[in-house]
């Protein structure tokens, strides 16, 4: 990374060098503060390196002025990412909201617009009046809501390989439809997707880049040849599940294509069809599906439980999975919610009762 470029904060110059090594892992903050440059230019935490603190310490007072100085809550999408990568190994006892910058994997994350002052999700104000931190720099308290909570989740090897498990997966949500009446089906695409939504009927070009994706997501649940009969109009199904919705001249568009013989087959896509779902794997990787109370399917971190909490907060732009202890929760990282969009995020910040949300 160019230290020099402008306006290259501070902490996108931690995350992007993550991976280095040091022999004192208080240097991987201290090393970057020595290097004076734009990107240290309004990060004041530190006047001088202290090699009298913990590890600990530092990344916790440290954790707190990245996060005013970003401007967003973006540390917690990150701290999450690093905590839920299981190939991380860590001697160090960080709260959940805190970045554990000795590991050097993360998990890619879910929701990549961050949301700033006049933003909707910050009602344009300083991000410092939605936060608060205790003295010991380890308890992150934040304003925000519980939307919803984690009712189940399904088998972590369903999103290993979806074709081998196609049919536990069709047999639990196939023809089954949520209570904010998106087929479960079609969730599950939604999920993968972070929500892609319909193309413009008008636009021939954007229809077709759509079906593609859709179709491939599609064709690893269609019935190979000879397997569907009449009794068992499994492809009819699939079609009108995933179409509920839709533009209809989508769903005729893709009944033409499927009459022509066409099959989305590696090498029968473009290269941006194939980049599509390389990169919904990399998202799949080290998370699982789960269903809320609401009905809705989606995608959070390996360790989501039952009764997890779906949490939106201000100053972030998706939704976060937290566990409750009491009176207080642990982070357990990014999650993406069917049919859950932005502007719905918004809505629930404005409309639902607001609470502050204590993170350790």
């Amino acid at each position: 990374m160019d230290l020099d470029r402008p306006r290259a904060p501070f902490l996108a110059v931690l995350e992007s060098c993550r991976h280095l090594k040091c022999s004192n892992p208080r240097d991987k903050i201290y090393g970057f503060l020595a290097l004076r440059g734009p990107h240290t230019s309004r990060f004041t935490a530190i006047a001088s390196p202290d090699y009298k603190k913990s590890t600990e310490e530092v990344y916790c007072e440290v954790a707190e002025r990245l996060l005013l100085d970003d401007q967003s809550l973006r540390l917690v999408a990150i701290a999450s990412g690093v905590s839920s990568c299981p190939t991380n190994i860590t001697k160090l006892s960080l709260p959940s909201w805190v970045p554990d910058w000795t590991c050097g994997d993360s998990l890619q994350r879910l929701n990549f617009d961050f949301v700033k002052p006049g933003d909707n999700l910050g009602d344009g104000v300083d991000i410092g009046q939605f936060v608060r931190f205790s003295d010991d720099h380890r308890t992150l308290v934040a304003k925000g809501v519980i939307y919803d909570t984690i009712a189940k989740t399904y088998p972590p090897e369903w999103l290993t390989d979806m074709k081998a498990h196609k049919a536990s997966i069709l047999g639990s949500l196939l023809g089954e439809e949520s209570s904010s009446g998106i087929p479960k089906f079609q969730g599950l695409f939604q999920a993968l997707s972070l929500n892609m939504e319909w193309p413009e009927p008008g636009n021939a070009e954007s229809r077709r880049s759509f079906l593609n994706k859709a179709g491939w997501y599609l064709w690893k649940f269609w019935p190979r040849d000879g397997e569907e009969s009449s009794h068992d109009p499994t492809g009819v199904l699939l079609a009108l599940d995933f179409f509920r919705s839709a533009p209809v001249v989508l769903f005729q568009e893709f009944e033409a294509m499927i009459r022509t013989g066409i099959r989305w087959k590696e090498s029968d896509v473009q290269k941006d069809i194939v980049d599509f779902w390389e990169a919904a794997t990399r998202r799949m990787r080290h998370r699982i599906l789960f269903e809320t109370e609401q009905g809705r399917i989606g995608l959070g971190p390996l360790d989501t439980r039952m009764g997890h909490k779906i949490c939106i907060l201000h100053g972030f732009s998706g939704p976060l999975c937290l566990e409750s202890s009491g009176s207080w929760f642990i982070l357990r990282g990014e999650c993406c919610v069917a049919g859950l969009s932005v502007t719905d995020l918004a809505t629930a910040l404005t409309s639902l009762p607001s609470q502050d949300i204590e993170i350790h």
